[in-house]
């Protein structure tokens, strides 16, 4: 669009009305309401394919930069002088709104206007403005880190966007500036749910194990723990590997802290990833809960008890081979019950149920444990127990035909789903010791 060529009325109710009515819309939403973001950004886009490359540029994009906080990067010379004023006001005016125009349109800025097919350029540009440039020139995102990963972690889902985002993300890896590389830790973390393997195997992987290696200890664990959110989405053997490799040249370092991130990442990724993984952290606690402590000091020492005890409960909440339970699992259960100073109450007790179980194959103590909490002494394991009803036809009445019918499968899916949904209340009971024990109550 030339100026003089068009009445500026036929355009007006656009970024006079429209653009501000769907700028106010997007700051009513939650920072991960991804659909109906991802609406507004294609009806951006198709706004700007409809009234061309001008339109976007000397109109569009001031009234988004505008509206995101950046107040120094946009350019008011095509707007008619009766509406400046109108449009200078989406600006936001306390730092409350700065951080929710950063949450909320800033994401539409980059994906909506910046990131369509004629403004790549500008896009690559903003985005390293963003991330290397501003913690440098104290630049209006200078304080909200969090906010911007975030909403490159939107831009990300558009997938004609990665190669400028990893191309400034390498960028900042390479730097020497301690701070871009501890958040292109953080980016890369949040990137993972959105990328293939392909790309977490050729960038991802490779941008992690370069700040894995750095002497900062800070961009060192950052690192470590966005190692563990790849583990928790790919599940392929090379991967796997790789963070296997990785992994290990960590616990090398042989520093608690190292240890701890390096537990605390595997353990959030359990849920979600493979045997193989899950046989390595097992392999690995049971190592490390072996050697004699090194540490006088108590606290640290609770503090890596703590780590053990979350991730062998997670661990427990799988379907580990009756190999890995026997040699590995409950010996490390062993382990950690012989420092008893360092357990928290609550992981302790929890401790105890797994390898009462894991050990005796029933839910006994588990029903009379809840029973004690609840008030249904008998409920549970009258129902569960070796005595029970259930363990009675279990054990076979040869008269009753009923039982005789019945074919052998049945009697061991019971066995498995009463397995597992001991798991599952166990992760409730656990949260339920964790609160009597604040609350300084004695266990019943």
């Amino acid at each position: 669009m030339q100026r003089g060529e068009t009445e500026w009325s036929a355009f007006e109710w656009m970024h006079t009305e429209c653009l501000p009515d769907l700028i106010k819309l997007a700051c009513l939403l939650p920072a991960k309401e991804d659909s109906l973001r991802t609406v507004i950004t294609k009806y951006l886009l198709a706004v700007s394919g409809r009234y061309g490359k001008d339109y976007l540029e000397h109109i569009m994009l001031p009234v988004f930069l505008i509206a995101a906080g950046d107040i120094d990067s946009g350019d008011f010379i095509y707007f008619p002088l009766s509406i400046q004023s109108k449009v200078r006001g989406f600006r936001p005016k306390t730092s409350v709104a700065e951080k929710i125009a950063i949450i909320c349109v800033l994401p539409l800025l980059l994906s909506g206007i910046l990131g369509s097919p004629s403004s790549r350029q500008q896009l690559e540009e903003y985005l390293r403005k963003l991330l290397i440039q501003n913690t440098k020139d104290g630049s209006f995102s200078m304080h909200h880190t969090a906010e911007i990963i975030d909403a490159i972690r939107f831009l990300c889902i558009f997938e004609e966007h990665h190669g400028v985002i990893f191309h400034i993300l390498w960028e900042m890896v390479v730097s020497s500036d301690t701070n871009l590389k501890t958040s292109a830790a953080a980016l890369l973390k949040a990137l993972v749910p959105y990328v293939g393997v392909k790309v977490a195997s050729t960038h991802v992987l490779p941008a992690l194990i370069t700040l894995g290696s750095d002497q900062n200890s800070a961009v060192k664990y950052a690192s470590i723990d966005a190692l563990g959110a790849v583990a928790q989405h790919f599940k392929s053997d090379m991967v796997v590997d790789k963070i296997h490799i990785q992994m290990d040249a960590f616990l090398e370092d042989g520093s608690h802290e190292a240890t701890i991130s390096v537990i605390r990442a595997l353990a959030v990724a359990v849920p979600h990833s493979t045997d193989r993984l899950r046989e390595y952290l097992l392999t690995k606690i049971f190592r490390l809960t072996s050697a004699p402590p090194t540490e006088n000091n108590v606290e640290r020492r609770r503090e890596r008890a703590n780590v053990f005890c979350e991730a062998l409960r997670a661990l427990d909440a799988t379907d580990l081979p009756a190999s890995s339970v026997r040699d590995l699992l409950l010996p490390s259960i062993q382990n950690l019950l012989k420092d008893v100073d360092a357990l928290d109450p609550a992981h302790k007790e929890a401790l105890e149920v797994i390898g009462r179980e894991r050990s005796g194959g029933t839910l006994e103590s588990i029903g009379k444990a809840m029973g004690a909490h609840l008030g249904i002494a008998t409920s549970v394991s009258s129902f569960f127990g070796e005595s029970s009803l259930l363990g009675k036809k279990e054990g076979g009445e040869q008269h009753d035909p009923a039982a005789a019918s019945v074919p052998p499968q049945v009697g061991l899916q019971t066995q498995q789903e009463n397995t597992r949904f001991g798991r599952i209340m166990r992760g409730g009971f656990g949260d339920m010791l964790r609160g009597k024990a604040k609350g300084g109550d004695e266990p019943s």
